[in-house]
């Protein structure tokens, strides 16, 4: 230490974090003295050490005696209390060193424990233990279950909600209705443009508001449907195909997105009716997905071509 504290002499030093008494310059990017680190090191190499030692100290599990034995160590462990406390004072009794529940699998969450495999789990190794080829097994292994559970879980989704799964969310009707109308605006201004080919729109989206007792799902979607025209400037039919359950209502219009000639012959409106062919649908749902179950309204819209 004197021979330190003499070379660092002419320096600027600081004291070590652990024992407060090694120096080291003030540029060392250490914050330890190096007698500090090596004992740490030494430590931290005898506990390596003791963990890869200690699979090979687990007891031998045998579930394959018979009834009969199983009978003797239930009536040798229902003894008196006298040969239990001094079966536990005894030298020469079995000690088993603490298991970790991982080694031998969670049996709450269904991992039955299988004897013939338990050799196998003693010798388990973490991801930075292992080299060369069985690392890259392990990690090959690793992204073949990664896929396959994100895999799942994106057909789940498809197969639960295909409508939040392919739709735009918005959190107020005014921000629907305005992402409405500019998209029908780009798709128009396209389809006049002489260099671009004709577009049509193709919308869907949706929002949550708070269900009100006085307003059922049909009267919901009457608002809905004023707004569309005059907010989000959507034309469509004034006939509609109505479904209504007790929690969902829903409309069908044909879309009139190409507009209608001024025409009195019946056969041109029939004509631009034609070439657009779409429909606007609009849903009015029950929802309960808010956190702290308050019921609300999911509205829809749908806009294909």
């Amino acid at each position: 230490m004197s021979d330190m504290a003499t070379s660092l002499s002419g320096l600027s030093t600081r004291p070590c974090k652990t024992c407060r008494i090694g120096l080291l310059p003030a540029f060392s990017t250490f914050v330890n003295c190096q007698e500090c680190r090596a004992r740490k090191n030494s430590k931290q190499r005898e506990r390596t050490n003791l963990k890869l030692k200690r699979p090979s100290l687990l007891p031998t599990i045998n579930l394959d005696s018979s009834n009969d034995n199983d009978a003797s160590l239930t009536a040798s462990h229902t003894g008196s209390a006298k040969e239990n406390t001094s079966s536990r004072n005894d030298e020469h009794s079995l000690s088993f060193p603490p298991v970790s529940k991982k080694s031998f699998g969670n049996p709450i969450n269904g991992d039955a424990l299988n004897v013939d495999s338990s050799p196998d789990l003693l010798k388990m190794r973490l991801l930075h233990e292992l080299e060369g080829q069985e690392k890259m097994t392990a990690l090959k292994e690793m992204k073949t279950m990664l896929k396959a559970k994100v895999g799942a879980s994106e057909t789940r989704s498809l197969v639960v909600d295909n409508m939040i799964a392919h739709s735009t969310e918005c959190q107020t009707a005014s921000a629907l209705y305005i992402k409405l109308k500019n998209k029908a605006i780009r798709v128009a201004l396209a389809a006049s443009s002489s260099s671009s080919p004709t577009r049509v729109l193709n919308f869907k989206g949706w929002h949550c508001i708070v269900a009100v007792d006085s307003i059922s799902h049909e009267q919901r979607m009457d608002l809905v449907i004023q707004d569309l025209k005059k907010i989000a400037k959507i034309a469509f039919s004034s006939s509609n195909a109505a479904t209504s359950t007790p929690n969902c209502a829903s409309r069908s219009f044909a879309c009139h997105c190409l507009g209608t000639k001024t025409s009195s012959s019946p056969a041109s409106l029939q004509e631009v009716i034609s070439k657009c062919k779409g429909r606007v649908f609009v849903v009015v749902e029950s929802d309960s997905s808010h956190f702290k179950g308050v019921v609300g309204q999911r509205i829809e819209i749908n806009v294909t071509h």
